[in-house]
């Protein structure tokens, strides 16, 4: 048989409340924030020079031409990509 403080924990443990939806909140809201992550790329400082050599005219950006390829999205690395894919199923192998 058990002791009567064994029953007594038992008891214990089964009146405890289950967590209602505003208590966890109230948990939630208490609980310290981790800072959100910013790449380092995505940093203003970072970009400055860029900006200021593009806009004086000074860069220089070294590229090897591919080929023309239509695309009929205008903005995403995906669009590029698929781009690129179609490009090098089609090129001609140098000789």
């Amino acid at each position: 048989m058990s002791s009567s403080a064994e029953m007594g924990e038992a008891i214990e443990l089964s009146n405890k409340e289950p967590q209602t939806p505003e208590m966890n909140k109230l948990r939630q809201s208490l609980r310290r924030k981790k800072p959100t992550y910013v790449p380092e790329a995505s940093r203003p400082h970072q970009w400055q020079a860029d900006e200021e050599a593009v806009r004086k005219g000074k860069c220089n950006f070294p590229v090897r031409y591919l080929g023309l390829v239509e695309v009929e999205e205008s903005r995403g690395m995906h669009v590029c990509e698929e781009a690129v894919k179609k490009l090098k199923i089609v090129s001609i192998p140098p000789l």
